[in-house]
């Protein structure tokens, strides 16, 4: 790998490595393959990944061919939507629905682009629209495979999709989303340039964080995904199931971060070992060694 970079065939070493045996008559083939694996990836990773190279082994694992792509950057960050210790169970639930839905007549293989580049935008107000456009995209595409008139549904607003998405899909769309229509008049604002309607970037971030993970779970939930995703609790980093839309675990809002059983735990220790004169530590453990 090194050398590859040194020689400028590759920007940076590869974060993650996939191997499997194939049966594959083309090189088109396996980039097709590699693509699959990769566009599901993004939409575990929250942001994009993408295949930088290929390499073709024999069965002494001798390098054969290597295929170089030109792929897209993305900036790494460490907010996953999906924990590494659940892709094994991501993959065995949701890729064969993934590749259907990437083959199929409707435009899914877009998908992977509109969510991949969220966070590589500079400005908030960038990301939210390019937020808005996944989300009303993810939507629209979901009512035309569920039988909706396309031309009907172009002519909808935010709100109207939203509603759609309630009545027609059946979704879950708590009121905390949406409260007094402030996504649909920063979603314009945006969109058109104007004064934004929230207080501060603070509650702007903050309302982009919930959507974005409402988009990411709506994803998993259509790919068949029955497992965890990483989300909020009370200011904390937690987990909970795919298709959980309450606001206790939506809500990146970290004002109430000292009711959480882990803070009122740290609290406690803390009290304790200033009313006892020590520091913490573990018992039988000597907490200098």
């Amino acid at each position: 790998m090194f050398p590859l970079l040194r020689a400028g065939v590759l920007r940076s070493a590869s974060l993650t490595e996939f191997s499997c045996e194939v049966l594959a008559e083309t090189d088109d083939d396996l980039l097709v393959l590699a693509n699959d694996v990769a566009s599901l990836c993004t939409f575990a990773n929250g942001a994009s990944v993408t295949v930088a190279m290929l390499e073709l082994l024999d069965a002494d694992n001798g390098i054969v061919r290597r295929i170089v792509t030109q792929p897209v950057g993305s900036r790494y960050r460490g907010d996953e939507i999906v924990a590494d210790f659940n892709l094994p169970r991501l993959f065995a639930e949701t890729f064969e629905t993934h590749v259907r839905m990437r083959r199929s007549g409707l435009p899914w293989h877009k998908l992977p682009s509109y969510c991949g580049s969220l966070e590589d935008m500079p400005y908030l107000e960038q990301k939210f629209s390019a937020l808005m456009g996944a989300i009303e995209f993810f939507v629209r595409t979901s009512l035309i495979e569920d039988g909706v008139d396309e031309r009907r549904i172009t002519r909808l607003d935010f709100n109207e999709l939203i509603g759609a998405a309630r009545k027609r899909l059946g979704w879950s769309i708590p009121k905390h989303y949406n409260s007094g229509d402030t996504t649909r008049l920063l979603r314009n604002a945006v969109v058109h340039g104007s004064e934004t309607p929230t207080k501060d970037s603070t509650e702007f971030r903050l309302i982009f964080n919930k959507w974005r993970l409402f988009l990411f779970r709506r994803i998993l939930i259509r790919l068949g995904y029955q497992g965890g995703v990483v989300s909020p609790h009370k200011g904390w980093s937690g987990s909970s199931h795919a298709n959980e839309f309450s606001e206790a675990h939506n809500s990146f809002d970290a004002s109430d971060a000292d009711s959480h059983p882990f803070a009122q735990f740290v609290k406690h220790l803390r009290e304790h070992s200033k009313t006892s004169g020590s520091k913490p530590g573990l018992k039988g453990t000597n907490p200098s060694s």
